[in-house]
């Protein structure tokens, strides 16, 4: 509920806001409509219908929340939405390569994005944005 409130609360400064969402992870607390399931029910973590109810409304929570912070009449924001893993539940063994696939979104003022590539490792995102938008100087780790 907290980040519903990012946008009302601008007082027209600059602000870092990080946010770190335990969602989907178990338990699956959440059906895709935001009800609570019952603790039985969320706290299997082999469930996959509870699973993909819980990540149906983490889309959706993160889609309003990326929607009040792309206010056209504010300044232009950065935004980063990155996981922390790839897939990796449920008892079937996954591939590495599904496992360790992060997913990054970023969006940029000017939507310039050349130095974000495919390869790029997700502890070089702040750098690279520090760098580009703050004028920094940090090394990239490799």
């Amino acid at each position: 509920n907290r980040l519903k409130t990012i946008q009302s609360s601008s007082n027209g400064e600059p602000k870092f806001i990080y946010a770190h969402i335990m969602m989907p992870h178990p338990p699956y607390y959440f059906d895709a409509e935001g009800n609570k399931n019952n603790f039985k029910i969320s706290n299997d973590p082999n469930n996959k219908n509870t699973y993909l109810e819980q990540l149906k409304y983490t889309n959706h929570l993160l889609m309003e929340t990326l929607k009040s912070i792309l206010n056209p009449d504010g300044n232009p924001p950065i935004i980063v939405v990155q996981g922390d893993h790839g897939f990796r539940r449920f008892k079937e063994k996954n591939k590495k390569d599904v496992e360790f696939s992060v997913l990054s979104c970023y969006y940029f003022p000017g939507k310039e994005y050349s130095s974000f590539t495919d390869s790029m490792k997700t502890i070089n995102t702040f750098p690279l944005i520090f760098n580009k938008y703050f004028h920094q100087n940090f090394q990239l780790l490799n």
